[in-house]
C-alpha cells in the first residue's frame, strides 16, 4: 500500500477523533515512514533462524529438505524405510527411495 495514502488516512483517522485506533494509525505510519518498513527487520530475524529450523529433528533443516533433497522437512524419515534423511544423506542412499 502506498505511504502517502496511509499517512492520508492516519491522519484523517486522528483529525475525526476516532481515538485510539486514528493514533495508533498515524503512530505507525510514522514509524513506517521514518524507520523504513517495520517488517523488514523481523523478517531478516526470522530467515536467519529459518535457515536453520529443523521441524522434524533428523538433523537436515527445512530449508535443506525442500531446496536441496526435496525431503519432506515434516517427516523424520520421507521414505519411510526406517532410516532417518539425514543417516541416508551421510550415507549415500536416496531419502527419497526406501532401502530394501
Amino acid at each position: 500500500m502506498n505511504s502517502k495514502f496511509l499517512l492520508i488516512i492516519s491522519f484523517i483517522l486522528l483529525f475525526l477523533g476516532i481515538g485510539t485506533l486514528g493514533g495508533s494509525i498515524y503512530l505507525a505510519v510514522n514509524r513506517y515512514l521514518l524507520e523504513g518498513d517495520l517488517m523488514s527487520k523481523e523478517a531478516n530475524k526470522s530467515s536467519k533462524t529459518d535457515e536453520k529450523l529443523d521441524s522434524d529433528g533428523d538433523g537436515i533443516p527445512d530449508v535443506k529438505e525442500i531446496e536441496v533433497y526435496g525431503t519432506d522437512p515434516f517427516k523424520f524419515d520421507t521414505d519411510g524405510d526406517g532410516y532417518s534423511d539425514k543417516q541416508e544423506v551421510d550415507s549415500g542412499y536416496d531419502p527419497l527411495t526406501p532401502a530394501k
